[in-house]
């Protein structure tokens, strides 16, 4: 009675590896590119309502 042959198991090859890599690849890629996007985008100000422009509230509102 052999409780664990060693023989018997089947291990991942190679090319499960080689493409969880090259996805990792792919999706590093992707991100630092959609980053570069972000950072290009430009909102406008409303001239009219200062108030209204992101980020412009730094306190709490009365």
């Amino acid at each position: 009675m052999i409780l664990l042959d060693l023989g018997a198991l089947v291990a991942p090859g190679w090319t499960a590896l080689l493409l969880v890599v090259i996805l990792g690849l792919v999706i590093t890629f992707l991100f630092f590119s959609m980053r570069k996007q972000l950072r290009r985008i430009d909102v406008p100000v409303d001239q009219q309502r200062p108030d209204a422009a992101p980020f412009a509230d730094d306190g709490p509102r009365r």
